[in-house]
């Protein structure tokens, strides 16, 4: 087998998986997860939380996940 074929069949190899990768992304991309829970029921949970001393705790999460400043 001499270079030239061998690059040839690494370039095929890598075209095909560079695909494979593309088919991946856009599948995952396509795939929407529906939220397990509703907005209410997270703030009624951590309202809870709150009240029986996690303030701060709650706040810390609150800022963690993009849900405000502090």
């Amino acid at each position: 087998m001499d270079i030239k074929k061998i690059a040839e069949d690494l370039r095929t190899l890598a075209d095909d998986l560079e695909g494979k990768t593309e088919e991946k992304i856009e599948v995952k991309n396509n795939e929407k997860k529906e939220p397990t829970h509703t907005i209410e029921e997270i703030r009624a949970v951590l309202s809870g939380k709150s009240e029986n001393g996690f303030t701060e705790q709650v706040r810390d999460a609150i800022v963690k996940f993009g849900g405000g400043a502090k």
